[in-house]
């Protein structure tokens, strides 16, 4: 009879292990790898302040047709909106994918870029973030500068 019921036990306790590692179907998605979610990466990161500064910006995993708003959070915190200066305008196609240049000129001539660490949110219509991506801003070396490295 104590054999029973430890067996029993035993085979409960497998099922509860089995169930609850993930291996088991949750809501009718297969066990493996978790889907990723949406996307953004900054092509290029470390951007020279320049009134022409250009910041690549691409996403993937994306709601296709769906608006997405696009703010910049600087050093303190201040959220902008920079999606009037994105060309073309970010369009998610049928793969949820859409590819974007941030013109970043502006912002560094009137000094709301300055050289440091940055995020790019892309969020919804309604400024809930989707998803986030650093780029960072440096001043470029003086012509001195870069005579004193080569020695």
């Amino acid at each position: 009879m104590k054999k029973s019921i430890c067996s029993l036990l035993s085979i409960a306790m497998v099922a509860a292990v089995f169930a609850f590692s993930g291996c088991a179907t949750l809501k009718g998605e297969k066990a493996g790898a978790p889907a990723l979610g949406p996307v953004v990466v900054v092509a290029t990161p470390h951007v020279v302040l320049d009134n022409k500064a250009e910041v690549v910006v691409m996403g993937t995993g994306f709601q296709p047709g769906k608006e997405l708003m696009f703010l910049i959070t600087d050093a303190d915190g201040v959220l902008t909106d920079i999606g009037s200066t994105l060309k073309p305008e970010p369009k998610v196609d049928a793969t949820g994918t859409w590819g974007t240049t941030w013109a970043a000129g502006g912002y560094i001539k009137s000094k709301l870029i300055k050289k440091g660490a940055y995020t790019i949110t892309v969020a919804d219509s309604e400024y809930n973030p989707i998803a986030i991506a650093p780029v960072n801003f440096y001043e470029k070396p003086k012509k001195e500068d870069a005579k004193k490295e080569k020695k």
